[in-house]
């Protein structure tokens, strides 16, 4: 690996520490001016809620007491969350705030109810320390006024840790930081800036209902109902804390359960990545939330097929920065790339290509003519380049070496399949090599001399036939139906005319081309000429759901066995046969009335 590129990893690491750090030092911060806030106040309120035993001071004081206790959670859960990552804990180990935030809300909970059930027993005790409640006002309102001002403090410093953390400007107002903060809160993902923000506001708004009620029942109320808006503010109270617990309790389980990132993210990283040019479309997006650990994506997207390899990984890395720049909190992303070739049709493209490659002279019509043979091959099965079982020479386990090599000899075959009993039941292939060597010695059978045959069946695409002949170095295959029956062979050669055209040999009979045009209404025709063939040439509709070539077609028409001069009438044309040799229509003449348009 270069030195650059090691360069590359340290750095990342080293920015991924410094703003862990720095995140650490903030939520650190708040949480012990958190603390600090909540013991001092909570002191404060316990000796006032003592001289007046007023309901909702005893509520904020146990919610202060409570609160001091959940920070010393959260500074645990911060410490133990902030450890650096681990072959056990790959991601790090952020989800463990979560668990300690969630023990503090739980805490919180035991507040909410020592609230609510301290507002309702006042409630329904008929105005019992009334008196106290409006001699102690002064020190009611004192605490409660110097417990707002702490409280306001804390929530400042939680404000700012909030903003800091979703990276925007702090400014010297601190209600405007305070009302920024409501806007980001919610994008927060550490639990204890969360926490410490939530509860400080909780606390806040809490003190000055606490305050509001104890001065209506001074100065608005008549004695004997004076106990009420006090006993209403306790039970307001617990409320709020209810609530409070309700949601965070609710946060932290979506974590500590890997949820996803939330719409907003998966939105902007759609957005992000359907931006950057080269992607067709984000087919695929998944996401997990792991708190402080940051988030993991996982995303397939769709590619110009036509993209080259180098410019793909350059596309998927592009997308990525991108997405790291936008979203500061993702600890690993992962991309699947896929062509975009769903729609495409791939043989008009080729097709395509081949025809502009003509049009300006960079083709001769000879290396088309290869070229759209070798697209035919990628999706060529045996069955469609095999030569029929009826065109095959066979030889028999009873036949002797001199009447095989008289075959060999006669047939210019350098491969013949041997069956024994029946045609069916192939139990070889023999080399004319190994019979003429074998030819002087009178005791060697056929079967001695009978090599494994490789079989494969009619659907098998000669591309891999192709592959496998290389592997197995052989040459010859032979083909079998659905049924298990012989249906025909293929040799290499076979396969190679697909790509090259055809191949003679001394021992081949050079045949006429497929057709031969008369005039504008008569063709003459080579019945081996495949159907597909023709009706692209001629612009023609035979139908090649059962007949490959067009022998076969007129063959099935006949329905019974071809005669010379026999005619036939299909989809306006009428097929009158010329050759046949024994049960095959060799050649044909296709007549059509109103003309054949040649493409």
């Amino acid at each position: 690996m270069s030195s650059d590129l090691y360069t590359g990893i340290e750095t990342e690491s080293s920015e991924k520490q410094t703003t862990q750090k720095t995140s650490f030092e903030h939520n650190k911060k708040a949480v012990y001016r958190a603390l600090a806030a909540n013991l001092g106040i909570s002191a404060i309120k316990f000796i006032c809620w003592w001289l007046s035993r007023s309901s909702s001071l005893l509520s904020e004081a146990i919610h202060s007491l409570v609160d001091g206790f959940n920070s010393v959670c959260l500074l645990i859960g911060l410490k133990r969350g902030n450890r650096p990552a681990d072959k056990m804990h790959p991601f790090g180990y952020g989800l463990e705030a979560n668990i300690w935030s969630g023990l503090a809300s739980i805490f919180m909970l035991v507040a909410t109810f020592i609230a609510i059930s301290h507002g309702l027993e006042r409630l329904f005790s008929h105005g019992e320390g009334t008196k106290e409640l409006l001699d102690n006002y002064h020190w009611l309102a004192i605490t409660l006024v110097g417990s707002a001002c702490f409280e306001a403090w804390a929530v400042v410093s939680a404000s700012k840790a909030v903003l800091e953390e979703a990276e925007q400007k702090i400014v010297s107002n601190n209600l405007v930081n305070f009302i920024h903060s409501i806007k980001f809160i919610r994008k927060i993902k550490s639990p204890t800036t969360k926490f410490v923000w939530y509860e400080d506001t909780a606390a806040f708004s809490g003190v000055v209902i606490a305050f509001i009620a104890v001065s209506i029942s001074k100065f608005a109320m008549p004695y004997k109902y004076a106990y009420i808006p006090d006993a209403v503010a306790s039970i307001i109270i617990g409320l709020i804390l209810l609530f409070l617990a309700g949601y965070l309790i609710k946060n932290n389980i979506n974590s500590l359960t890997a949820a996803g990132a939330g719409p907003h993210t998966e939105r902007l990283i759609t957005e992000i990545t359907n931006n950057v040019y080269g992607v067709s479309r984000l087919v695929d997006l998944k996401t997990i939330d792991l708190g402080a650990s940051g988030v993991i994506i996982n995303m397939k997207i769709e590619v110009n097929p036509e993209i080259p390899m180098k410019e793909a990984d350059d596309i998927a890395q592009k997308v990525e920065n991108k997405i790291r720049k936008v979203i500061k909190r993702v600890a690993d992303i992962t991309i699947e790339m896929i062509a975009d070739d769903v729609s495409d049709n791939w043989k008009d493209k080729f097709e395509k290509l081949i025809k502009e490659g003509l049009k300006n002279e960079i083709l001769t019509n000879d290396e088309a003519k290869m070229l759209n043979k070798f697209f035919d091959f990628t999706v060529t099965v045996a069955s469609e380049i095999m030569i029929p079982r009826t065109n095959v020479i066979f030889a028999d386990t009873e036949t002797s070496i001199e009447e095989l090599t008289k075959l060999i000899i006669e047939t210019g075959h350098t491969r013949i399949p041997v069956y024994k009993d029946v045609v069916d039941n192939v139990i070889g292939v023999i080399n004319a090599k190994d019979v003429l060597k074998a030819t002087k010695d009178e005791n060697v059978t056929i079967e001695s001399l009978v090599r494994e045959l490789h079989i494969i069946p009619e659907t098998k695409p000669i591309s891999e036939l192709l592959s496998e002949f290389t592997s197995t170095k052989t040459q010859f295959a032979l083909v079998i139906d659905e049924h298990g029956g012989v249906a025909g062979i293929v040799t290499l050669e076979d396969i190679l005319e697909e790509i090259v055209g055809e191949i003679y040999d001394e021992f081949d009979t050079v045949e006429s081309a497929d057709y031969y045009k008369v005039d504008n209404k008569t063709l003459k025709v080579n019945s081996k000429m495949e159907i597909e063939e023709l009706n692209k040439k001629f612009d023609l509709d035979l139908s090649i759901d059962d007949y490959q070539t067009i022998g076969g077609y007129v063959f099935g028409l006949l329905g019974r066995e071809p005669e010379v001069n026999q005619e036939v009438e299909e989809n306006g044309l009428k097929f009158v046969i010329n050759e046949v040799d024994g049960h095959k229509i060799t050649k044909l003449t296709i007549i059509k009335e109103d003309g054949f348009i040649e493409k």
